[in-house]
Order: C-alpha cells, then structure tokens, then sequence
C-alpha cells in the first residue's frame, strides 16, 4: 500500500492505493487525515464493531433501522470525506414482500440517504421479517483501512488513560448494543443485566476491559 499526503479545501487528507501484482487500474482511496475522537466517532465505530464485516471485499454496514444508516454516512462524510456518490445499496425483504412494497421501500431508502437510485438492488430472505438495509463501497482496502482503526481505537482506549476517551467509549457500547447486545432490566428494577455478542476473543477482551 502507497500512501501520500495532500490539501482539499485547506485540510489535510491522505490518499491510499494498493498495489496489484497483475496490473491494472488501481482506485485511491481518499480520507481526511485529522479526525476529532469525540462521541460520534464512538457510534460510528460502535455501529461498525456491530454490523459492519471485518474481512472481505468491501466496506459495509447492515442494519434494519434506516436512521441508523443515516447517522452511518453523515458521520463518514463528515468525518472521513467520503462522499455519498461512492456508496451502494441494498434492500433485504421478506420472502412474502409483494413487489409494489419492495419498490416504495427502495425509493424511500435512497430518497432519505440521499444515494444514487441506479446503485442499489434487492434481495429476498426467509428470516428477515420485513424489511433491512444494507450500504456499502466495493473496495477492499477501505475495509482494511477502518477494520485496522477500529482496532487500534479499542486498543487506544484500554491501554492508555481512558479519561481521554470517555465520551467515545459512552458512544461505542450504546451503538455497539444496538446492534450487538441486550440489556434487561431485572424484576426488583434495581438492576441490569448487559448481554454482549462477539465471536472474536479479541474484541471480547476490548469490549469488557
């Protein structure tokens, strides 16, 4: 991976390409290079460690709430500059869907994400019971890119002085229970239980430390 430095509307930003042995047209990606680790950034983060896959091809977040799509790419646009011209989607529907619903559905996701109506597509599901919602952006090393600072934040705020990360912590763990948890209240109202679901043994450690 070759990485340089530029200026974007008086910021500084950082462009990244990936070198293919087999040649080819090789595609930067373009992020800002200063981002403030504040809350947002925690429910960014907390809502990728949730729903967002680790490895792969692409960059994604799959969700069934639409408002937390939103919240999703108004902080990577923010944040890191990527631009809502660059996002795909899809809609994942019930087997029982009939089509007029499966189209008011598409049109009201890309209406209010703002995306590109021709970059989308649906498909059908057994255990969806209505409707979810998936964006992403077909390149691999974005992925690579914010799995690595996904980690690099839990390990930042575990091994060093975790008043400077409170308010990205408190952002994290509500995004990341939305996604991946469950809090039940016990029945003397006294107290709660959190449940967390994590396969990694990594990110369990980081999660609970």
């Amino acid at each position: 991976v070759v990485v340089g430095n530029f200026t974007k509307n008086n910021e500084e930003w950082i462009r990244f390409w990936q070198s293919k042995k087999c040649g080819g047209y090789t595609y930067p990606i373009e992020l800002k290079r200063f981002i403030p680790i504040d809350r947002k950034l925690g429910e960014f983060f907390g809502l990728m460690q949730a729903e967002s896959r680790k490895f792969g091809s692409k960059f994604d977040f799959t969700n069934n709430l639409v408002s937390e799509h939103i919240l999703f790419l108004e902080i990577s646009e923010k944040y890191f500059g990527i631009s809502r011209s660059q996002w795909s989607y899809g809609l994942i529907c019930n087997t029982k869907q009939p089509k007029q619903s499966i189209d008011n559905e598409k049109n009201k996701f890309f209406n209010e994400l703002r995306l590109d109506p021709m970059k989308g597509y649906y498909t059908k599901s057994k255990t969806t019971l209505s409707f979810a919602y998936c964006v992403y952006i077909d390149r691999k090393l974005l992925n690579n890119i914010m799995n690595n600072l996904l980690i690099l934040l839990r390990k930042k705020v575990v091994q060093e002085n975790k008043s400077n990360f409170i308010e990205f912590s408190k952002g994290f763990i509500i995004k990341y229970l939305l996604g991946d948890g469950t809090a039940v209240l016990g029945k003397d109202l006294t107290h709660m239980d959190i449940f967390l679901f994590e396969n990694d043994k990594d990110s369990q450690r980081d999660i609970i430390l």
